[in-house]
């Protein structure tokens, strides 16, 4: 019985993925986001990116010591990530060298949501203080792009992380 229970949970997955086309909407917002990474990088201000890449929704950018350089940059990597937190946005960092910044956004998030995070992230980047103040209310202190299960994650691990946030999705 358990397997007939899966694999119609499998099978409603399936169809969820067709009916809301749900890999089209990947391809999309990667390439919302991949656009909106080179336009930043293009602008040869702030923090030096390097390599940007993508798979679908899933996107990564690496951050370097120098503009057209390819000496990884942890240290910057790690600013960038306190940058974000200070303005409200989570993002994630991975890599050998800790200097790439990976993005997954979910796939229910609307494209105003997504360039909203996308406005977070260009303003770290560049150092500039251009975030909307609406985007975030003072009160808020942690905006979760998705859902709050990440918060509630991280919250477990680190019991400082802010306990008052914003779910946008």
């Amino acid at each position: 019985m358990p397997a007939k229970i899966s694999c119609a949970a499998a099978l409603g997955v399936f169809d969820a993925f067709e009916q809301d086309k749900l890999l089209e909407k990947a391809q999309k917002q990667g390439r919302i986001m991949v656009d909106r990474l080179k336009a930043i990088k293009a602008k040869n201000k702030g923090m030096p990116m390097g390599d940007i890449r993508a798979l679908g929704a899933m996107c990564a950018f690496e951050l370097v010591t120098e503009r057209g350089g390819n000496k990884p940059d942890a240290a910057g990597t790690k600013a960038l990530v306190a940058k974000c937190l200070e303005r409200g946005l989570l993002i994630l960092t991975c890599g050998v060298y800790s200097d790439t910044v990976r993005l997954l956004t979910p796939l229910t998030a609307s494209d105003m949501v997504l360039n909203e995070g996308l406005d977070i992230l260009e303003s770290a980047i560049l150092g500039s203080s251009g975030l909307n103040p609406q985007a975030v209310p003072l009160d808020v202190k942690v905006v979760v792009i998705g859902d709050r299960r990440m918060y509630d994650l991280l919250y477990r691990y680190d019991s400082d992380f802010p306990k008052v946030f914003k779910v946008l999705a």
